[in-house]
């Protein structure tokens, strides 16, 4: 197996690798949560001088007044593109004092931290309700940005060989991952191995992978001997990388890998 000489190695200067890019969120939701009550000015009908009794109509108004009589709230997230749900908060109950206070009654103010949200370059729309399952209308909608573009993410994949073994070097078999890479699974033809590689879902496939090959036994020109790795099937967990055996034995090849947000 062969390297090309136009295999990319992209491991230089790319700075610090953590899994902070993967990590969910928070976000603090604010809103004034009010209810329309309506009201009425009767008039006085009572007999005038004269003795007649004038017909006056009753006038109904609606006011705006903090809404002190719900008692449970939730939330649902959906992608704003499509409107597909993406993340839910349910259940959650209405606090007026005290240390958990999270509803103000002298100016109507709600504030509530949404934990664990998935990061996503996408946009996301939070809905609001007034009760505990996210039910009905929302009460309020609030356009949000919680963006995954943070610092890139390293990790790899030990597989030995390309192949199944036909070149008498040995099939190649994941063997560890690690960093940002959660898993890896590969699958062998004579001549080529597909590596598909898994990590925390990012929210979409907005993300730049890249890859080079790295020997771990220090033969670098028998294992110089693999196509350029072609990266393919992205989704926003997982992509596959085609590697191709020229036909020569060789084993003890890794995956060095990087993916960037964008």
């Amino acid at each position: 197996m062969k390297t090309k000489n136009g295999i990319i190695l992209l491991l230089i200067c790319i700075g610090i690798f953590t899994s902070e890019a993967f990590a969910a969120v928070d976000y603090t939701f604010k809103t004034n949560v009010t209810r329309t009550e309506t009201r009425s000015i009767v008039p006085d009908n009572s007999p005038n001088c004269d003795g007649s009794t004038p017909t006056m109509p009753t006038i109904n108004y609606d006011v705006t007044i903090i809404d002190s009589q719900f008692t449970d709230f939730s939330f649902r997230i959906v992608k704003k593109s499509d409107l597909s749900a993406y993340y839910n908060s349910l259940n959650h109950t209405v606090i007026t004092s005290g240390g958990s206070q999270n509803f103000d009654l002298t100016n109507g103010e709600l504030t509530y931290t949404i934990t664990g949200i998935p990061k996503t370059n996408e946009i996301l729309i939070v809905r609001f309700y007034k009760n505990a399952g996210g039910t009905g209308s929302p009460y309020y909608e609030q356009e949000i940005s919680i963006s995954s573009n943070t610092r890139p993410q390293a990790g790899f994949v030990t597989f030995g060989n390309v192949g199944d073994n036909s070149d008498g070097g040995g099939a190649g078999a994941i063997t560890a991952t690690g960093g940002a890479i959660s898993s890896a699974s590969i699958n062998n033809a004579p001549m080529y191995s597909e590596i598909t590689v898994n990590f925390t879902d990012l929210g979409d496939a907005n993300y730049v992978a890249m890859v080079s090959l790295e020997s771990t036994n220090g033969t670098r020109f028998n294992s110089n001997n693999v196509s350029v790795p072609v990266i393919y099937d992205k989704t926003s967990s997982s992509f596959k990388v085609l590697l191709e055996d020229n036909g020569v034995s060789i084993e003890d090849l890794r995956l060095d890998i990087i993916i960037q947000a964008y």
